[in-house]
């Protein structure tokens, strides 16, 4: 699996390109923006992108999406519990965008490598996890050492730490590459992260 890692936007959102190795299909994760860039990206590495996923719906993971699904004629996947959050959500239903649901134990596919989805809510309504390997876009579900907020539209506290509860009892670890901020490991969270304590006992 290729990764290819943005950060975009005012919020120095992560955003990821991954491709199979073999197909060359491609998924593009949470473009809040740098679409230029993004855009020069997948046709310098002869990357054909096959869809566009969201972790969630706020502005700051969505903003380019509009331009690149455009561009590349592909469609975006959303949780529906997101669908009316952020101004740039608006906009794609007005320009015509095909928005896929997400739905919590969805597999989709590059070529023969898939990808999970885990609805984990708590920072929104709507906010995912995928998971291809071993490897974790945890969105701003889990970060280094935290966790999304959780007093935006959409949040809930109790939800948040049932989905924190579920990705402490993954079996094994993953490479965590979270929304905002530095990569980390699963394990590493289970051991040092503050909102994780209460499961270690």
């Amino acid at each position: 699996m290729t990764k290819i890692h943005f950060r975009v936007g005012a919020l120095q959102t992560n955003c990821f390109l991954i491709a199979d190795d073999e197909t060359r299909e491609a998924a593009l994760i949470d473009p809040g923006g740098g679409t230029k860039t993004i855009s020069a990206a997948i046709r310098d590495k002869g990357i054909q992108l096959k869809y566009i996923l969201f972790t969630h719906g706020h502005d700051d993971h969505t903003g380019a999406a509009i331009s690149l699904a455009k561009e590349f004629d592909v469609p975006v996947y959303l949780h529906p519990a997101d669908r009316s959050i952020g101004r740039k959500l608006s906009l794609l239903y007005s320009e015509g965008i095909d928005i896929k649901p997400l739905a919590d134990g969805d597999k989709l596919y590059l070529g023969s490598t898939p990808i999970d989805v885990l609805h984990t809510p708590g920072h929104s309504g709507g906010s995912c996890v995928f998971i291809t390997g071993k490897d974790m876009f945890s969105g701003d579900t889990l970060f280094a050492g935290s966790c999304g907020r959780v007093d935006f539209p959409g949040g809930d506290a109790r939800q948040m730490r049932a989905s924190l509860k579920r990705l402490y009892d993954l079996p094994g670890d993953y490479n965590v590459y979270p929304g905002h901020m530095d990569f980390t490991t699963l394990e590493r969270e289970r051991e040092t992260n503050f909102y994780m304590e209460e499961f270690r006992t």
